[in-house]
């Protein structure tokens, strides 16, 4: 689905394993956003790749993990580091799988299916991890190319 995603700002950390140590990263970057000033923006962790998901499933590249914030500072402690998204049009669509790899396979054919829909998409891109209560835990996880 071709959309807009707004400005925002990210508090990232990299990650050690192409993405796959996720969670435990959105944990540390929770335990220091009031240390460092922040409050989340939204209940989202966002894993920003550097290259396309064919790439990542190679081992190339690296990712980010982070979590939009808002809050004045900006400058951040290392290893955190601050990364502002200025808004742009991106194509998002939803995906499912139960581990990385699947998701990433699924990210890999969505962008098959955008360029089909003569789109042109950077290399890097994101998967939105969203969380739920209702009642119980609920991901919800997308990706997004950005043009």
């Amino acid at each position: 689905m071709n959309s807009f995603l707004a400005n925002m700002r990210w508090l990232c950390l990299s990650s050690d394993n192409l993405g796959q140590d996720w969670f435990q990263k959105a944990q540390q970057i929770d335990f220091v956003l009031t240390e460092e000033g922040h409050d989340l923006s939204e209940e989202s962790t966002y894993l920003l790749f550097s290259e396309t998901p064919e790439k990542i499933l190679n081992g190339e590249g690296h990712c980010l993990i982070a979590r939009p914030v808002i809050g004045p500072k900006k400058i951040v402690k290392s290893p955190f580091s601050l990364l502002d998204w200025t808004a742009a049009p991106v194509w998002q669509q939803t995906l499912e799988g139960e581990s990385l790899t699947d998701l990433l396979h699924a990210a890999l054919k969505a962008r098959e299916n955008a360029v089909a829909a003569s789109r042109t998409y950077a290399g890097p891109f994101s998967l939105r991890v969203s969380r739920k209560l209702n009642p119980a835990l609920i991901l919800s996880i997308e990706v997004i190319f950005h043009e």
